[in-house]
């Protein structure tokens, strides 16, 4: 089978099952459960911990949000830099970005708990829910490849 014919029997069985092994489609899929699992995260906190805690989860979501499409959007160039260049190798400078990204992150948290509005424990269980997204994509991708290992 030629490159062309594999191509379009990917994307009819990926649009027949409507699940995408893409870049692009996981980075939605991940970002979408982000954004479920800061909702039932801050719900489950105004319901059992009060509403310190849930601004608390929803604050730290709102970082991890940041966090996620600044992380994507530096690695996207990255690779896209790698690609033009050739280069194996990374800029310099690079590492401290990534540093200087968690820093700002861990600052703009800590800033919003001296408040006293937003509670410790609940920014950083907002902050942990791209590790939830991560779980919930890797259980949905085992699943897809299982039950439909041609659009793989």
């Amino acid at each position: 089978m030629d490159s062309l014919e594999s191509q379009a029997v990917s994307a009819t069985s990926q649009s027949n099952s409507g699940w995408s092994s893409e870049p692009q489609a996981v980075e939605r899929r991940v970002l979408r459960n982000i954004v479920i699992a800061i909702a039932l995260g801050a719900l489950s906190a105004a319901i059992f911990g009060g509403l310190r805690l849930a601004l608390g989860a929803l604050l730290g979501g709102v970082l991890s949000i940041i966090n996620f499409k600044w992380l994507a959007g530096s690695l996207r160039a990255l690779f896209e830099l790698n690609r033009e260049t050739g280069s194996k190798k990374t800029p310099p400078g690079t590492m401290m970005k990534f540093i200087l990204r968690w820093l700002l992150i861990g600052a703009a948290g800590y800033g919003a708990s001296l408040t006293g509005l937003f509670d410790p424990a609940g920014i950083v269980a907002g902050l942990l829910a791209p590790a939830a997204a991560v779980i919930l994509e890797a259980g949905y991708s085992t699943y897809k490849t299982v039950t439909e290992p041609e659009a793989v």
